[in-house]
């Protein structure tokens, strides 16, 4: 067996540490599993492609002024050093609305992840 364990559902969190991570795999290897895979994904949030991401919007949501809106969110502009740059890849940072668009991303990962740990 694998045990599947992603940082990102214990780092970055309130009232959550590196300890509790060790102590998630820790239980996992108690409880019979063989692998634990950790996979960093710091910098998943800058590499998204935009139109990858509205490609899979696309085939859940309907509503094409709700997928518009965000189309801007991810094309909006962004200051480098001062100066206006547009965007080409990557969600912006520090919004509600990006961690929900970088965890679709991650979908086909996670399902993939699944996958082999049911084998």
């Amino acid at each position: 067996m694998i045990l599947i364990f992603q940082i990102i559902v214990i780092g970055f969190r309130p009232n959550r540490s590196a300890h509790d991570a060790v102590r998630s795999v820790q239980k996992g290897i108690k409880d019979g599993y063989g692998y634990a895979v950790d996979i960093d994904l710091s910098k998943v949030f800058d590499k998204v492609d935009h139109d990858l991401l509205m490609n899979r919007l696309g085939k859940w949501l309907t509503d094409k002024q709700l997928l518009g809106l965000i189309g801007k969110y991810l094309r909006t502009d962004v200051s480098i050093k001062g100066k206006r740059e547009s965007t080409v890849c990557g969600v912006p940072q520090g919004g509600s609305l990006s961690p929900l668009l970088a965890n679709i991303m991650l979908d086909d990962l996670d399902r993939y992840l699944e996958h082999q740990c049911s084998h």
